[in-house]
């Protein structure tokens, strides 16, 4: 899961449930598939040994991409805590799932450990769904990024787009003050420019690319 201007976005849930390693191989491959920079276990989950098992896998595959640590004890039932989290997100319309991920979690071969059939179907109720571990991780995702879903959207899209103007600026008021064979930043790039009195510039430089 990852997060941008308040929005959460899923990528992916679920790994193979049967055999811990490969598992564990899995979880590695997409940290380094999307660029994951922190991977969060729960910290009753094999008392440590789990960590201590992936951190080789983890740094073979992708070494010094990600950090592991594990989280916060959860308290209160367990049914109540994911239904108070996950709520407020959805009825908001701040998660956004990516579009490989309902047909990835409709093929599950059991219902009981898909995504959608665990969120659709938990209650307060205590022992509600037979397996819960998808929508609890998801829930835990959630739970960790509830400072950055504090943000105002709108605010912080502005917040962005004016960060992005202003580096235009600098990108143009750059140009004026560089030796004219340089070219003319754009984007933060050197491009090649073209002018009546000087031609083109740029275009014999190693640093500059040519606009197409």
């Amino acid at each position: 899961m990852k997060v941008l201007n308040g929005i959460l976005y899923l990528l992916k849930v679920g790994h193979e449930v049967a055999d811990p390693t490969k598992a564990m191989i899995e979880i590695a491959q997409d940290a380094r598939r999307f660029n994951i920079s922190m991977i969060e276990v729960e910290p009753n989950f094999g008392q440590g040994m789990w960590v201590a098992a992936f951190q080789p896998i983890l740094e073979k595959t992708w070494k010094g991409g990600a950090t592991v640590l594990e989280s916060e004890w959860a308290k209160g039932q367990k049914e109540t805590r994911i239904i108070d989290t996950l709520e407020p997100v959805l009825t908001q319309h701040r998660m956004v799932v990516a579009e490989s991920f309902p047909r990835e979690d409709a093929a599950t071969e059991d219902r009981n450990y898909a995504f959608l059939y665990q969120l659709t179907h938990i209650t307060r109720d205590r022992g509600a769904l037979t397996h819960d571990d998808r929508v609890d991780a998801v829930s835990g995702a959630v739970a960790h990024f509830q400072r950055a879903m504090m943000m105002d959207v709108d605010q912080s899209a502005k917040a962005m787009r004016d960060e992005e103007m202003l580096a235009e600026i600098e990108d143009f008021l750059e140009g004026f003050n560089q030796p004219t064979y340089l070219g003319m930043r754009i984007n933060r790039v050197r491009v090649a420019t073209w002018s009546s009195q000087h031609g083109w510039s740029g275009d014999g430089r190693p640093d500059a690319e040519w606009i197409q």
